[in-house]
């Protein structure tokens, strides 16, 4: 210690910095083992400072700047830390015991030997520190700053963390079960492995987040941002994502290729699946059972593409309570879809208790119950509203065309078409394609499922060049509208997955299968047995938001072990 900077300190706050400004680059302060106890060192500018083994118990170091000093040893005890700046600093066996430590910085530090149960982290800069390894579950760090921190293998179990920003921070292998994330900004954090579990991150912004393999299971994101995500390999099991935000998010294990999502499709395609509760007073009664298929087939006709299943029935003291899962929403906004079928529902409701007091409606319903969706269905629905809604379903779509069709001998264009479409029969039949559509050489078809609809593709494409057949097909997977033809009477199917796919079809070279982005997403469970390949191709024709000549990603699919 230099006495002299000790009489200095001790001139008033004005005086001190004053002459820190001054002196910065020729005087190195020297207080080690200074005796400061007591004092109001408030405000001061004690930054750079050797403070080695200075006495600093009970006094107001309210606002004092230490960054970079070397505080080793330090004794803070009683000490009032409030909003004091420690960027930087030396700390290795200084005591807080008992000290006021709330809304401090320490930014820049390794933390892993201070005992930090000893600190009010609430509103912390904690910017770039590092925390890896260390125990915080049950913490309240409400309103931190971790940007860019070191957390790796850290424990937040049950710890507060909300409105933290964490942005950067590297939470790999951390464990954060229970933890309390609202509002939290989690912006580029990466979160290898992490574990989440049952985690509360509602309306927090996890937008460009690397989650791959993360355990989200159970987990709370409603209205959070997960834009840009990459999640290969995340467990998602029961995680509740009501009103997510998702422009785009990453499946693969790389983290290189993003799916883009239209408002509310994240929620409907990865979601937990909404319900629709039914209540019935003094217990369900047969004649109500009897028809629970009619109230089901009706609200999923309500809302076109929706499809609904029996997912419980709860007997308890005064009530039943029958739970139906909404399987398919089609292109419908989840909750909105919910809200409206559990309406609906409600509504339909009124028709079964009409039966409870009505004795020779279920007499007839008992004896003719083969017939009763018939005969007395549409009657008792005029106790509920009817909704019609159009149809929209989410398909695969594929397009095949046979090259030099045209040029034929028109001798053999009977028998050629006629065996084209004999062997063409039985696979649309083994893989349950729908809605197929047969103009010439051509074919559209749809499928429920995308790796069964690639499988298909590809064993048309072996059996019909097995034949001498040469053939393109193009596929594409998105929202399908379907609707009757009241000429025909046939099915008839629009959107830009249908024009997107027959895009496709043109651009491809004879005896190629080509498929969209969102085919090959969803046709990961077939990653093992076909090879998608990336191909740039360019559009002839403008389809939805690309213009003619616009350049498209999409991927020829080929069989695994066929290129020699």
């Amino acid at each position: 210690m230099k006495k002299e900077h000790l009489e200095k300190l001790k001139s008033g706050r004005k005086v001190w910095n004053s002459w820190r400004i001054k002196s910065a680059d020729s005087v190195k302060i020297d207080l080690s083992r200074a005796p400061l106890n007591g004092m109001d060192l408030s405000g001061y500018d004690l930054s750079y400072s050797n403070l080695v083994g200075a006495n600093l118990i009970d006094s107001n170091l309210k606002g004092t700047n230490f960054s970079y000093a070397d505080c080793r040893n330090c004794r803070f005890i009683a000490a009032n830390l409030t909003q004091a700046i420690l960027d930087r600093a030396k700390l290795d066996g200084a005591d807080f015991l008992t000290a006021i430590v709330s809304g401090i910085s320490l930014k820049g530090l390794d933390l892993r030997s201070l005992d930090l149960d000893l600190f009010d982290l609430r509103g912390a800069n904690l910017n770039e520190s590092i925390l890896s390894g260390q125990n915080l579950s049950g913490f309240d760090l409400t309103g931190a700053s971790l940007i860019g921190a070191n957390l790796s293998g850290a424990q937040f179990n049950g710890a507060n963390l909300s409105g933290v920003d964490l942005t950067g921070a590297n939470l790999n292998r951390a464990s954060l079960v229970k933890t309390n994330l609202k509002k939290a900004t989690l912006t580029g954090v990466i979160a290898v492995a992490a574990e989440l579990s049952s985690a509360v991150i509602t309306s927090a912004n996890l937008s460009a987040a690397d989650l791959r393999g993360c355990n989200l299971s159970f987990a709370q994101l409603d209205g959070s941002d997960l834009s840009g995500c990459k999640l290969s390999g995340a467990v998602i099991k029961e995680w509740s994502i009501k009103n997510i935000k998702c422009r785009n998010s990453s499946w693969d294990e790389n983290g290189s290729e993003f799916i883009t999502f239209k408002r509310g499709e994240f929620e409907r395609l990865y979601g937990a699946r909404k319900t629709i509760l039914l209540k019935y007073p003094d217990g369900i009664r047969p004649q109500e059972i009897a028809t629970l298929p009619f109230l089901m087939e009706h609200l999923a006709a309500s809302q076109w593409g929706c499809s609904l299943h029996l997912q419980s029935m709860k007997h308890s003291p005064g009530v039943t309570e029958i739970v139906l899962s909404i399987d398919d929403m089609g292109d419908y906004e989840p909750t909105e879809l919910a809200n409206a079928l559990q309406q609906e529902a409600e509504q339909l409701q009124m028709a079964q208790f009409e039966l409870r007091d009505n004795l020779t409606l279920q007499t007839d319903l008992r004896t003719t119950l083969s017939s009763v969706k018939e005969k007395f269905w549409p009657r008792m629905l005029e106790l509920a509203a009817e909704h019609q809604a159009a149809q929209n379903r989410h398909l695969t779509v594929m397009f095949m065309d046979l090259k030099d069709f045209s040029q034929w001998p028109e001798a053999e264009m009977a028998s050629r078409l006629e065996l084209f479409r004999g062997l063409l029969k039985p696979i649309l039949n083994r893989w349950q394609a729908a809605y197929p559509n047969m103009e010439g050489d051509s074919l559209r078809v749809t499928f429920h499922n995308a790796s069964v609809g690639v499988k298909c593709a590809m064993m048309i494409q072996s059996v019909l060049i097995a034949a001498g057949f040469n053939l393109r097909i193009g596929m594409d997977l998105g929202p399908v509208y379907v609707s009757q033809n009241a000429v025909t009477g046939i099915a008839d199917l629009g959107g830009t997955a249908l024009n997107f796919a027959a895009r496709l079809e043109k651009t491809a070279e004879p005896g190629h299968v080509l498929v969209s982005e969102r085919v090959k997403h969803f046709s990961r469970s077939i990653m093992d047995q076909y090879d998608f390949i990336k191909r740039d191709v360019l559009l002839q024709k403008a389809v939805g938001s690309f213009k003619a000549g616009a350049q498209v990603t999409c991927f020829q699919v080929e069989e695994i072990g066929s290129r020699v």
